[in-house]
């Protein structure tokens, strides 16, 4: 099984949890990039996190953005990150990270492409606060980094969203409610 620990809401290390699971079939990559497998994206839901989420009605909603703000002329949606978002590592989760993971998603990705196509530019603002600019305005920005199906827009530390979409992510840090367990992992 896969031995994941329940990052505790308060960040308490006295109050975690073991969840041992046992998936249909054995993740031999645990990247969501560089694998979009049931498995490797089920595994991603639980470390990692994302920008957006669908609520029961389909509509994206906010996950680790706090607030969105779009230009005048519709092209620039200014993003700014929930503060005290922090990696299983400890490090906090900043723009950079947010920019990364969605420049690398992007390459991979068919509606990441498609927003490429469009123009798509990112850009760190601060450490809560980047910017997504297209050619033209699209809900597209949101839908997409809202997306459940597989290639999901899962935010990873800046260090390891640099590495080559060809190339896994081996590292497994993020700061999604699950923290995996390399020393448990059968």
């Amino acid at each position: 099984g896969i031995g994941l620990t329940l990052a505790s809401m308060a960040g308490s290390a006295e109050a975690q949890n073991t969840i041992r699971l046992v998936p249909q079939s054995e993740a031999t990559v645990f990247d969501p990039v560089t694998a979009v497998a049931a498995v490797t994206q089920q595994h991603a839901y639980m470390i990692y996190d994302t920008l957006f989420s669908l609520d029961a009605n389909g509509v994206p909603q906010p996950q680790m953005i706090e607030r969105v703000q779009t230009s005048g002329d519709g092209r620039t949606l200014t993003m700014t990150l929930r503060p005290g978002l922090k990696f299983h590592d400890g490090t906090p989760v900043r723009a950079a990270d947010a920019v990364a993971s969605i420049a690398r998603w992007a390459k991979r990705d068919v509606v990441g492409t498609r927003l490429v196509g469009m123009g798509m530019k990112l850009a760190v603002v601060d450490d809560r606060t980047f910017t997504v600019t297209t050619d033209i305005p699209t809900p597209l920005v949101v839908e997409g980094f809202a997306k459940p199906t597989s290639s999901a827009l899962f935010v990873m530390r800046e260090a390891d969203a640099a590495n080559d979409p060809a190339r896994p992510v081996t590292a497994n840090i993020g700061s999604g409610p699950f923290r995996f367990v390399a020393s448990d992992y059968v």
